[in-house]
């Protein structure tokens, strides 16, 4: 039960710093986004490093932010 309150927790103060990051423009808005993602792409390399895979994180999270500033 504490696990769900923590998450619900997270997940609001992440929609909050989303929503937030609409009244700061364009590029405030795609600099949190970026931040988003390279955070939870790191944590799931985390995740895969605990499961026992060895990916290469840096250049992963380098491809991952590059293609997300491309798009954007």
């Amino acid at each position: 039960m504490k696990n769900i309150v923590v998450r619900t927790l997270s997940g609001i103060v992440y929609l909050g710093i989303l929503i937030g990051s609409l009244f700061l423009g364009k590029y405030g808005f795609g600099f949190i986004f970026l931040l988003i993602i390279l955070l939870s792409l790191y944590e799931f390399y985390g995740l895969a490093r605990a499961s026992g895979a060895s990916p290469f994180v840096v250049p992963s999270l380098v491809a991952g932010g590059s293609l997300f500033v491309i798009i954007f």
